[in-house]
């Protein structure tokens, strides 16, 4: 209960500034005390009894006055603060509807950006697929174009081998024809070993240039794996960067929508927070100072 001491001579106009209020308990109210009157017998009009005086009357309704007035003072502050309080928990709802929203949106950026990159590493991963087939095939080639080679390389060893063998027959027969013609004349003699000697050469020249041939196939075969496998190292080496990038990109962003849902579960605690305190205010016995500094 709150009332105001004022002189008995000040009016209703002059009450004091909430500054100057004194808060009084219900025990020091002043009452205000009904008059008690008595007729008197016979209708002569005469008043017997005690009567309050008028002065200690007026005070009384002063009082009674600057407490009323002190009232509507305390309501309309209490009305301001309660005024502050709802608008202070619609711009807290609003934010957190703002937040709530914004991760919202933020979830649903850092699942396109997943699912984005998720296709990119299997394009790459199939890439690489497509790349380790491509070496396979050239493998493939590259033994089928090999065993092509020996292949030739045997048929040529075996024309060799028969040219040897027709040689040696050849040789043999010479041999024979020295034994029955000793008189044979030189200059035959000389003939066919030119022609042996340029038989020879010539099967010289063939073996070079054939293995010349495979030389020069092999070391081009070799090359092109060689570089076959360079460019596959460098694509797996770019795939792996990349895998990498998009790992920290989701974690950033992950990080990210959790500082978010902190933050919105931290204002969620302060709404309750408030709407507590506004449900426990009690209905009088504190002051309007206490009261905003609550809200």
């Amino acid at each position: 209960m709150v009332t105001v001491q004022t002189n008995t001579d000040s009016s209703l106009s002059s009450v004091p500034s909430p500054s100057n209020l004194r808060f009084l308990s219900p025990a020091e109210m002043p009452t205000i005390k009904a008059s008690k009157t008595k007729r008197v017998k016979g209708g002569k009009g005469k008043k017997n009894g005690k009567r309050v005086s008028k002065p200690e009357r007026e005070t009384d309704v002063e009082t009674a006055r600057a407490n009323a007035a002190l009232w509507e003072l305390k309501l309309k502050v209490t009305d301001q603060d309660l005024a502050e309080c709802r608008e202070a928990h619609f711009s807290l709802a609003c934010l957190n509807e703002r937040l709530t929203n914004k991760l919202h949106r933020s979830e649903e950026d850092s699942m396109d950006m997943s699912r984005y990159w998720q296709r990119k590493v299997e394009e790459h991963e199939q890439e690489v697929r497509n790349l380790k087939e491509d070496m396979k095939r050239q493998e493939e080639l590259a033994l089928n174009e090999k065993n092509k080679m020996a292949q030739d390389i045997r048929m040529i060893q075996d024309k060799v081998k028969d040219l040897k063998e027709i040689k040696a027959q050849l040789e043999q027969e010479l041999s024979d024809m020295r034994e029955s013609m000793d008189a044979a004349d030189k200059n035959h003699r000389e003939n066919i070993y030119k022609i042996e000697d340029n038989h020879l050469n010539g099967m010289e020249n063939l073996k070079r240039e054939v293995e010349k041939r495979s030389n020069l196939e092999i070391a081009k075969l070799k090359l092109d794996h060689h570089e076959s496998v360079v460019r596959l190292e460098n694509a797996f080496r770019s795939a792996s960067k990349e895998n990498h990038r998009l790992s920290e990109m989701l974690k950033n962003t992950t990080k990210e929508a959790e500082d978010l849902k902190k933050l919105t579960h931290s204002l969620s605690e302060k709404n309750t927070t408030l709407a507590l305190e506004k449900e426990k205010r009690p209905a009088s016995g504190t002051s309007s100072e206490e009261q905003k500094d609550r809200c």
